[in-house]
């Protein structure tokens, strides 16, 4: 009988740890990052669900075209911990950072190419831009 209690563990144990690097999903990335031209407010009001973040880079875009760097993209690299792949867009994208406890209008941006962790074709994290 403890053995199975202790096997039953140890698999509860292993399927949460697949989930977790399955990881992040592309709701999660477009609520954290992409943001269109017209629904851009105050840092403050952006970074209101974002407890968890001192600094958040917002993408100024359609969805479509940041889905697009997912499929025309240059790859960069497999990402083999979180399933993913990673991409550089070709097109420059508009970007701005907020800071959690600002209010200020996100006034500076930064025109840059990014780089996402795709997978299944969609983005489902923000790397970095070069």
């Amino acid at each position: 009988r403890e053995t199975r209690v202790t096997f039953s563990c140890l698999l509860l144990v292993l399927l949460s740890a697949a989930q977790c690097s399955e990881g992040a999903t592309y709701e999660d990335f477009k609520d954290k990052h992409i943001r269109r031209k017209e629904d851009i407010k105050d840092c403050k009001e952006m970074m209101e669900n974002m407890k968890d973040r001192k600094i958040n880079t917002f993408i100024i875009d359609s969805e479509e075209n940041i889905k697009q760097v997912c499929k025309d993209g240059t790859f960069i690299r497999q990402d083999k911990p979180h399933n993913s792949d990673i991409y550089e867009s070709k097109k420059v994208f508009d970007l701005f950072d907020c800071e959690q406890g600002h209010d200020k209008y996100p006034d500076k941006r930064m025109p840059a190419r990014i780089r996402i962790a795709c997978r299944k074709g969609l983005p489902v994290h923000f790397e970095k831009y070069p």
